[in-house]
Formats: C-alpha cells, sequence, structure tokens
C-alpha cells in the first residue's frame, strides 16, 4: 500500500513510520511523508490529480493541525474536488483520509473517514480503524460495479463490459471515465487475485530457503519459487497479473553497446501504471551466506561483490548511453530515470546483531541507496500482505 502522513512534527522520520504502519507498508518509499497543507495539496495535485501522471495512494492520514493551519482546509478541498486519480479510476472526492485527533483542539471533523485517538500509542486501535476505513472504501466500489450490471467477483476476469453506462451518475468511488472506458482492466493486487493463491507461497517459500541452508536448493531453485508466486517478489505496487509470465522481468540481458557482453539481472521489478514506486532492481543471493566477516567489522568479499553487483546494475539502467536508454524503454515501456534497489540476502538475526556496523559500511562504501532485504524480512512482508488482502476483503 501507498499513504501520506500529513504532520509537521520534525522528530517523525520513515523509520518511526515503517513501524507504526508496518501491517500497511513494507519499504520507505511507501510512505509520503509532508510536513505543510499546500506542499500536500501541491503534490496531490501534481501526482494524483495530474491527468498524465494519475498515480494511487491508499489512504491519507494527518494530524489535527500544520504548523497553524488546520487539516480541514486540506479535507475540504478534497472534499469538493472534481478530479478523478489512480489510472482515472477513482473519484479524488472520495479518497479515504483519517485524522489524528489532538484533545486540545477542535474542529468539524465530519468530512474524515474516520479519526484516531491515542497515536502511535494505541498501535492496535489504529490498525483497526485502518481496516475499517479502507474495507469501508472497497465495499463502495464493489456497490459501484453492481451498479454498473457488473460482478465484482469476476473483476479480474474480464476487459470490463459496462452494462449499464448510463448509471455513472450514481457512482461513489469510481470515475465516469471508468464507467465508460470499456477496455480498462483494473491491475490492483486486491481486486486480481485471492488470498489462497499467493498464502501457498509463504510456505514454500520457507521451505525453500530452509533448505538451501544444507544446500539442498541452490540460487536457481530460490527463482524458482519467485517464478511460480511472483508476489513475494513484486508485493503490490510492481505490475502484476496473474499466470502471465510477461509480467515477470527475470534475467533479463542488458547488452553493453552492441558486443555480445551483458549484464544478467535476477529479476527487474515494473511499477504498475498507478504506482509512485521506481522501478526495481531485485538480485538474489542466498540465505547462508554471511553479510559481514567473523573477525573484523567489514563486509564479506562475497557480500562485497553482491552489493557491488547491484550497483552495476544500477549504473547501466540510469546511464545516459543511447543503447541504455533504449533497453529500459524496451523493458519498462518507459524511459526511467530512477531506480530502487534491492538485495536479498542472508539471515534477519546477523543483520539485526550488527544493525549500525551495516548502516556505516553502507555508506562507507556508497551502498546506501542499495536496501538489504533478508529472507526472514521477506517472508514477514508477504506473511501481512496475504493478512491485508483478507482483512480489506471486499466481496
Amino acid at each position: 500500500m501507498t499513504l501520506i502522513y500529513l504532520t509537521d512534527d520534525p522528530l517523525v522520520s520513515k523509520d518511526d513510520c515503517l513501524r507504526w504502519f508496518t501491517k500497511f507498508v513494507s519499504k520507505p518509499d511507501e510512505i509520503i511523508l509532508q510536513n505543510d497543507v499546500n506542499t500536500c495539496k501541491s503534490f496531490i495535485e501534481d501526482h494524483l490529480a495530474n491527468i498524465q501522471k494519475q498515480k494511487h495512494i491508499d489512504f491519507i492520514i494527518s494530524d489535527w493541525e500544520i504548523k497553524n493551519e488546520k487539516s480541514e482546509k486540506i479535507i475540504s478541498w478534497l472534499r469538493n474536488s472534481t478530479d478523478i486519480y489512480s489510472s482515472k479510476n477513482f473519484n479524488l472526492n472520495k479518497i479515504p483520509v483519517i485524522l489524528i485527533e489532538d484533545s486540545t483542539k477542535t474542529f468539524d471533523s465530519d468530512n474524515f473517514d474516520a479519526t484516531i485517538t491515542d497515536f502511535p500509542t494505541n498501535i492496535n486501535q489504529f490498525n483497526q480503524t485502518i481496516v475499517k476505513t479502507i474495507k469501508k472504501w472497497r465495499e463502495l466500489i464493489a456497490e459501484d460495479l453492481e451498479t454498473l450490471g457488473l460482478d465484482p467477483s469476476k473483476i479480474n476476469s474480464f476487459l470490463h463490459q459496462v452494462n449499464n453506462s448510463k448509471s455513472y451518475y450514481r457512482l461513489k468511488v469510481l470515475s465516469k471515465e471508468f464507467a465508460f472506458n470499456k477496455s480498462n482492466k483494473t491491475s490492483y493486487i486486491w481486486t486480481n487475485i485471492g488470498v489462497n493463491d499467493i498464502e501457498r507461497a509463504n510456505e514454500s517459500f520457507y521451505n525453500a530457503f530452509q533448505k538451501s541452508k544444507t544446500g539442498e536448493i541452490k540460487e536457481k531453485g530460490i527463482h524458482d519459487v519467485f517464478l511460480q508466486f511472483p508476489s513475494l517478489v513484486k508485493g503490490e505496487n510492481f505490475s502484476f497479473i496473474q499466470g502471465l509470465k510477461k509480467s515477470l522481468l527475470y534475467e533479463v540481458h542488458l547488452y553493453k553497446g552492441n558486443s555480445k557482453s551483458y549484464n544478467e539481472v535476477d529479476f527487474l521489478n515494473r511499477p504498475n501504471a498507478h504506482s509512485l514506486l521506481n522501478p526495481e532492481i531485485f538480485e538474489i543471493k542466498l540465505y547462508q551466506q554471511r553479510i559481514f566477516h567473523k573477525h573484523k567489522d567489514a563486509f564479506l568479499a562475497k557480500t562485497r561483490k553482491a552489493f557491488k553487483q547491484v550497483e552495476r546494475y544500477n549504473k547501466y539502467l540510469t546511464s545516459e548511453e543511447k543503447q541504455n536508454r533504449s533497453n529500459v524503454i524496451k523493458h519498462f515501456g518507459a524511459n526511467y530515470q530512477n531506480f530502487n534497489q534491492v538485495l536479498l540476502l542472508g539471515s534477519l538475526s546477523e543483520k539485526q546483531e550488527k544493525e549500525h556496523l551495516l548502516k556505516k559500511l553502507k555508506s562507507d562504501e556508497n551502498f546506501d541507496e542499495i536496501s538489504l532485504l533478508t529472507y526472514e524480512e521477506l517472508l514477514e512482508n508477504h506473511i501481512n500482505l496475504c493478512q491485508r488482502l483478507k482483512d480489506l476483503s471486499w466481496l
């Protein structure tokens, strides 16, 4: 999921947000921190409402007051908007917005979808409020589909043939453009896949990396699990079409100039058209590979080599060389200039034990832009995704 958090608290960091919103997001780029009402409004106008971009946000959470401006200013603007967002599918005036209450302040909070208290102290109540709010929003989409004469349970199987497009004026969340675009197919994971289909991935992935400890499964065996269960590597922000292998960019050959020499990337993740995230380099090493040297404060040579490998791929994909730009457009359908970089490697226990050393070494060796993801972290992210799909089921 992707969210906007509107707060002027200078002590709030994305690391804080990852802890608070851990049931809903798995990486920093899924959190958009805004510290001013006007800049937040501009961000929404530039990225969501902009007809050329049409990006998606799942919900907005806002403090009561931001730099002496009440949050009712932005909620009033949103509720009176006639704009659409998220690949022209939804009405902006229905975007879910949750208010963090302040007992010392008062104003009408009716335009907010929900209010929460004791944040971030009472995280359980906070999580329940978000679930209830998003679930209600998605249920309204199901009602809208029925209004158009469509079966919500089959939204992943039709290039939708609207039977009652004249009813568009009765729609709540879905836009008029959605009703009249008869070749549109949704690309949200929560409309395109059943929970049972991806829950099997958790056990398969766990078994695979356990077997890798003894050498029973090699790196290619981990690749095979990802190919069978692409949601493990893609999550919900990247292109995902169940059963279509072409949705996976696997072992892509990035040729160097006109030569036969090439870089081979394990996975390249294409963002959904509505996603705010950059495309992603996803490189895989084994679970049992150590991160740090046993007897000195340094990366193991194989780990440093893996970081360098990801760095090399990123330099290729962000280079201005004509051949490189051509390859980016070929594989991604757009001339992306920035890429997220993920290295899957090692165990969570080793990473946590030397967390400060990891941060220092990444900084010293200019690997700050590469996210080191352990096998346990990836499994936890995917379990959370499965739970979200259950909790936020709209049918």
